[in-house]
């Protein structure tokens, strides 16, 4: 990285290998810069794009033309007749990253009176917002802001606009350093010491859902009234200090943690949770299944010295319909300076929240929402709305 003179002051290629580079640097006129470049492997924004809906047309028919719940055979997914939710736990070991992959993300400095960002992008447009007001419109990737005061705290939005329309967000805590070498307040970003974490939940904010055309569309019970699927009865909530074992009622669940005490190559600690689908006729339940986790997938776990991934492929189906699923594809990406990104798909139904755990080294987790999407209607299940994406970046 070079000053505005094209004199080098830091070098940031470590960032190439251990997926991120951190310096403090002293420039010519006293000041203390603090540098910091992040590295990962490249994307296929392929992956953030419409998905199409596979249907089975033969299974489908039949489920329109069964008159009441549908017999196993019919249905989209294994489960289990039980009124308990399913909850596993386990391990999936990452491969550590082929650095040859690795490509510069992004790299920022700050010093006591100003800050800068250059960014990997390529859309044609980006925003730039301080403290929630806009301060810049830009067509390239890269945003100086001066006149700050030192040691001030202040959070950088930067919202890049492709041309059809896909939204990039990125959000940045800076603090200013104060002027003088090795300043210990100069801090953009914090070292996670022990564990950095997520979780992505679904759930139906209704208590009941009742059986219009698109709740019966592939679940069969046509010829039948008064039914309705019990909903989980609850808006967006941050985990709390015990998730992923608190009691919070969802569709399904999953939880993500990674291990920085661990020697590299880091493991992903995985929860995953499907709740109990109810059906009731009337203000009576008369059947309840449960579906199997085998459609949430861990993929792509890998990591470096200093960075950690791992991709969600997520399809669950109502365990009492032939088609119709919860669909989401995101990529978990963690460095170890506290930037964490989410990047993907979802399908807008029912309700999605994204919250990031921060270590706060005091062996509390602090939670930061990525996203919370409405449920959009119950049609999406069936593939009748476009995948929405997501791409979030945020720094503890």
């Amino acid at each position: 990285m070079t000053d505005q003179r094209g004199v080098v002051v830091a070098d940031v290629t470590e960032a190439l290998t251990s997926g991120e580079s951190i310096q403090y640097v002293q420039l010519v006129d006293g000041d203390t810069a603090l540098i910091t470049a992040l590295a990962a492997p490249a994307l296929d924004t392929s992956s953030m794009r419409l998905q199409e809906e596979a249907v089975d047309p033969e299974k489908l028919q039949a489920a329109k033309e069964y008159d009441g719940i549908l017999p196993a055979e019919l249905v989209a997914t294994e489960f289990t007749e039980s009124g308990e939710d399913l909850v596993t736990s386990g391990v999936t070991p990452t491969e550590s990253i082929d650095t040859e992959s690795m490509r510069i993300s992004s790299i920022s400095a700050v010093t006591s009176s100003a800050f800068a960002i250059a960014w990997d992008s390529d859309a044609a447009k980006h925003i730039v917002y301080r403290d929630g007001a806009q301060v810049a419109s830009l067509s390239r990737p890269y945003f100086a802001d001066a006149g700050l005061a030192g040691g001030s705290v202040h959070e950088y939005q930067i919202d890049s606009i492709q041309d059809d329309g896909l939204v990039t967000s990125k959000t940045l805590p800076v603090t200013t350093t104060s002027n003088g070498f090795g300043a210990p307040d100069a801090t953009l970003l914090t070292t996670q010491t022990y564990n950095s974490q997520a979780i992505y939940r679904t759930f139906i904010p209704d208590s009941r859902v009742f059986m219009d055309f698109w709740t019966t569309w592939g679940c069969g019970q046509q010829g039948t009234s008064n039914r309705s699927f019990g909903g989980d009865d609850r808006g967006f909530k941050t985990p709390p200090y015990n998730a992923p074992w608190d009691d919070t009622s969802s569709r399904t669940a999953v939880f993500l943690n990674i291990n920085w005490d661990n020697p590299s190559p880091y493991d992903v600690v995985w929860v995953k949770e499907v709740g109990t689908t109810h059906l009731y006729e009337g203000s009576t339940l008369i059947e309840e299944r449960t579906a199997s986790d085998a459609g949430i997938k861990i993929e792509e776990a890998g990591s470096t010295t200093a960075y950690a991934q791992a991709r969600v492929n997520h399809d669950v189906a109502n365990p009492f319909c032939s088609a119709g699923s919860i669909k989401y594809n995101v990529m978990f990406r963690w460095y170890r300076n506290g930037t964490f990104e989410v990047v993907g798909w979802r399908q807008p139904a029912p309700a999605h929240e994204i919250y990031g755990g921060w270590d706060t080294g005091t062996g509390m987790i602090n939670w930061h929402q990525f996203g919370r999407y409405d449920n959009e209607g119950f049609g999406c299940l069936a593939g009748g709305c476009a995948n929405r994406t997501i791409n979030v970046t945020k720094s503890y």
